[in-house]
């Protein structure tokens, strides 16, 4: 800048003398007016040198501002407005900061609840399995491989001989033991016993299709919605904290019964049994579909396992391919919780309805997979997760806790 302040300084001065100089050839109609001696020449050529020099100057700061600027981002006047805005509200961010650090990870909590497929009965030894060969410890073993912040706790909860909705009262262990084995009668005691729950995995159905209960597809598929109604509605899932979600649930058809021996008849299975076992996936699948696919999960076992010599629990090898088989589906909705995590702990600058949280937390079950009886109840638990899910956004607002329902 310096160089053409100075060329352009030395122009005018050039110009101004060779102007004076002009001026003083003589008068009017002096005819040396336009005669040039050497000196004229001298000047003329320093004068277009100078010029020629100021023009590159200029041109070479000109081109490195130019590029200069192309390296630079370009922000348009949303981003500059935008960043105007955050650059205001920099001190509520710093507030929200030092109030509660944000953390995405978390320890997450899967529970499989299952028989004696779940529970780790080996059909060629008559015992169980070791720790390391069945699949809700492979399962763990797993998820837990990848180097993440977080830890995912996979919960065994079989039970050799049970069912979905029938108390095998005829057995004597059972009856020795005291037990009934009715897999609705114990489901909620077991996940309450180890809420806050991420993930349900049900693996069911397969000692429901003995002859003495007299079975059929369609009654076991209806046993099962009943209980996946008491898995969704249950208050075992996350309601605070950076990762609140609703339900979660897996549901595995077990493998069917291909061929009966001498062990699964004095267990009770018949012919009619290993039919209705064959055509059990298909009613599984019908009760499923009922529900959102992004908050009940179907695996058909039957694709991916085969059945041990008894033709009823599965191997060590089988185990292993069960877990390969549930890998994806439980990582891929942990990932889902994840990224769900970060989208709501980013501090917003806005208010947001309670029943915006309730539709994007807690995903709508279809109406027909409930009882009409049950709309009461529906209302009342809408209401509570409205209140607690606003109260979640005013903790996060940094805003004070309103206890009037209205105002929320």
């Amino acid at each position: 800048v310096v160089v053409v302040v100075q060329s352009f300084e030395f122009i005018l001065f050039f110009c101004k003398n060779f102007a004076l100089s002009l001026m003083s050839r003589g008068g009017r109609n002096s005819r040396r007016r336009y005669a040039y001696t050497q000196d004229d020449l001298t000047r003329y050529l320093f004068a277009g040198t100078l010029f020629i020099c100021s023009a590159a100057a200029l041109g070479y700061v000109f081109g490195r501002y130019s590029e200069r600027q192309r390296r630079s981002p370009r922000h348009t006047h949303d981003q500059r407005r935008s960043a105007r805005s955050y650059i205001a509200d920099s001190e509520l961010v710093a507030r929200l900061e030092q109030r509660k650090p944000i953390s995405y990870d978390r320890d997450y909590t899967v529970v499989i609840y299952g028989d004696s497929t779940t529970w780790g009965y080996d059909p060629d030894k008559q015992t169980r399995l070791p720790s390391h060969q069945r699949y809700p410890c492979i399962l763990k073993t797993l998820l837990n491989a990848a180097e993440n912040e977080h830890t995912i706790d996979v919960i065994s909860e079989g039970l050799n001989g049970r069912t979905l909705a029938n108390d095998d009262s005829e057995n004597p262990k059972n009856q020795r033991r005291g037990l009934t084995a009715n897999g609705m009668q114990q489901l909620l005691p077991i996940l309450y016993s180890h809420k806050p729950i991420d993930i349900v995995v049900v693996m069911l159905g397969i000692n429901d299709t003995k002859a003495r209960f007299d079975p059929s597809p369609n009654k076991i598929a209806k046993q099962l919605d009943t209980l996946l109604q008491h898995c969704v509605k249950a208050e075992i899932w996350p309601v605070d904290g950076v990762v609140c979600h609703g339900p979660q649930i897996v549901v595995i058809s077990p493998a069917s019964i291909q061929c009966l021996t001498a062990t699964n008849k004095e267990w009770g299975w018949t012919q009619t049994s290993m039919n209705v076992c064959q055509h059990l996936h298909m009613q599984f699948y019908k009760i499923v579909a009922k529900y959102d696919q992004d908050v009940i999960h179907f695996v058909n076992a039957n694709d991916f396992i085969q059945t041990g010599s008894d033709s009823v629990h599965l191997d060590a090898a089988n185990n292993k391919k069960l877990a390969m088989t549930l890998l994806p589906i439980v990582d891929g909705i942990i990932d889902k919780l994840q990224n769900k995590a970060r989208r709501l702990s980013v501090p917003s600058f806005t208010a947001i309805s309670a029943k915006h949280h309730a539709k994007d937390i807690n995903t709508d079950i279809r109406d027909d997979s409930i009882g009409g009886g049950h709309e009461c109840e529906e209302e009342e638990d809408m209401e509570e997760q409205e209140d607690s899910l606003s109260l979640l956004e005013q903790q996060r607002n940094g805003q004070d806790i309103v206890s009037d329902k209205s105002k929320t």
